[in-house]
């Protein structure tokens, strides 16, 4: 089979990451990460046709009927464009992950291209260290001093660490334990912390547990690198932004005088107006949905903000009813069983271990920020999954 297009898919996500964590550098006229986005879509059709069974045939028809009622009740067409392109990709990349053939072309050539990989790696941390020295590359938010290094927000960055985290711990699994392995990704994770980027803290700690299990655990020395490790975790957490933003956000009064209201940046009172608006449809608009606009309207309507759910599971059961959320659940467990199977009959003996962090690596983001539209988050997924594969 003809690589080019997992070549070309490689070299789209380590752009995509690229032109991400350097945002700052550009004018925002030139609208790359768009550029990118469309470029991503077409090298996926390219997969989609070079890979075609009969299964993805009625994956398409689901596409085609989520994008058609998304389209049909568009009011703000830029919101439904950059929703419909965000789900496409990340859909039709876990739907194409379900297959073995998938997985062993891209894993190939990842490590074909392990050299660029890792000078990528040094240079991203190389930058962000730099960054650390530039106040430009701060922001004061709430009472805390958050670094954004040249990214557009700590979110953005902090996403893009998961994905640099996981491509690291891709290089360095196959290869002997070295002390400065842990210095990079012990790096990559006290800037993560310095992002104040709560959601993503728990994904990154997936992600070095897995390279602890898998690089650290076997050694006949972990006894004494555990305990300095832990340690280290422990201490950087406690001394971090993210969790004095933890504290700062539950005592924020502007937000909500219930504290967990206030800790979860006021995603508890939205997600209630969401339900209550949703309850209040007809049978037919809670099957087919009100578009993705409608989402940020009775947000900004109830609760003064113009935002999404930030809930994947909220924001498609609103925006394309329960016809686009069972499709959505559905292509989740699909790669989730598919995968699980494909591990059973390996004898991989972590079964149980690998499928609970896919779990969680997906459905905490999906639950608390949105899994489909960081697109940076759901390279690191693929990346993780590839780490797990025995192919």
């Amino acid at each position: 089979m003809n690589k080019s297009c997992y070549r070309l898919l490689v070299y789209l996500i380590i752009i995509n990451s690229f032109i991400s964590i350097t945002n700052k550098f550009y004018p925002g006229f030139l609208q790359i990460g768009k550029i990118l986005g469309g470029l991503l879509l077409i090298n996926i059709a390219i997969i989609f046709k070079e890979t075609l069974k009969i299964k993805d045939i009625f994956f398409c028809i689901f596409l085609g009927i989520f994008s058609g009622l998304a389209i049909l009740h568009s009011v703000e067409h830029s919101i439904t464009i950059e929703h419909l392109m965000f789900f496409i990709s990340t859909t039709s990349l876990i739907w194409k992950l379900c297959e073995s053939n998938v997985r062993i072309n891209l894993k190939q050539v990842l490590s074909n291209k392990i050299k660029l990989l890792n000078r990528y790696v040094f240079f991203i941390v190389g930058l962000l260290l730099i960054g650390l020295i530039m106040p430009s590359c701060y922001k004061y938010i709430n009472g805390d001093n958050l670094y954004y290094g040249f990214a557009e927000s700590g979110h953005k960055l902090a996403g893009n660490i998961c994905f640099v985290t996981a491509l690291t711990i891709f290089i360095y699994q196959k290869r002997k334990f070295q002390l400065y392995q842990v210095c990079i990704l012990g790096i990559l994770f006290m800037i993560l912390l310095m992002t104040g980027s709560r959601t993503y803290c728990i994904p990154e700690i997936i992600l070095l547990f897995v390279y602890y299990k898998f690089n650290i655990g076997k050694l006949r020395t972990k006894w004494i690198i555990t305990p300095i490790i832990l340690v280290a975790t422990v201490y950087l957490i406690i001394n971090s932004n993210v969790l004095e933003r933890f504290i700062s956000m539950g005592n924020n009064t502007y937000v909500s005088s219930n504290f967990w209201e206030a800790v979860s940046s006021g995603r508890l009172i939205w997600w209630k107006i969401d339900i209550q608006e949703f309850a209040k449809l007809s049978i037919i608009e809670q099957i087919l949905g009100k578009g993705f606009a409608f989402v940020y309207q009775i947000n900004e309507q109830f609760y003064g903000l113009k935002i999404g759910a930030h809930n994947d599971f909220l924001n498609i059961l609103l925006s394309v009813g329960w016809i686009g959320l069972i499709g959505y659940i559905l292509i989740i467990l699909n790669l989730f069983f598919k995968f699980g199977r494909q591990l059973f009959f390996k004898n991989d003996k972590s079964i149980i271990m690998k499928l609970s962090l896919i779990a969680v690596y997906i459905l905490w983001n999906a639950n608390i920020n949105g899994f489909y539209g960081a697109q940076q988050y759901l390279f690191s997924f693929i990346i993780l999954i590839l780490i797990f594969d025995k192919n």
